[in-house]
């Protein structure tokens, strides 16, 4: 899992995550986050967009992953716990999308 392993690599240089206290995110992620919570309320009986959503949502994850191991190329741990607490986000919300699709299927 390359969330844990990279929480792990950021907590063995001394950056602790403080997942349950630091949720503070950059605006536009959290506009981003938004915007496909109401795609999936919107279209919650559509599974074209549903699909549609979750590719979507699959290359910002797969987009998050290469920045972190950027980050992790190049010791910013920093920005490599705040790259996690976002994908986080993101795997949180692709379950959702995922057991949204496989119920109208």
């Amino acid at each position: 899992d390359p969330i844990a392993r990279g929480l792990y690599l950021c907590q063995l240089h001394g950056f602790e995550a403080n997942l349950e206290t630091n949720t503070a995110m950059p605006v536009q992620f959290l506009m981003k986050q938004m915007e496909w919570r109401e795609s999936l309320d919107d279209h919650a009986d559509d599974l074209g967009a549903l699909e549609a959503l979750a590719e979507e949502v699959a290359t910002t994850r797969d987009d998050s992953l290469l920045e972190l191991s950027d980050a992790f190329e190049h010791s910013a741990y920093s920005q490599a716990v705040d790259i996690l607490r976002g994908l986080l986000f993101i795997d949180k919300f692709a379950t959702e999308l995922d057991d949204a699709i496989a119920q109208l299927v």
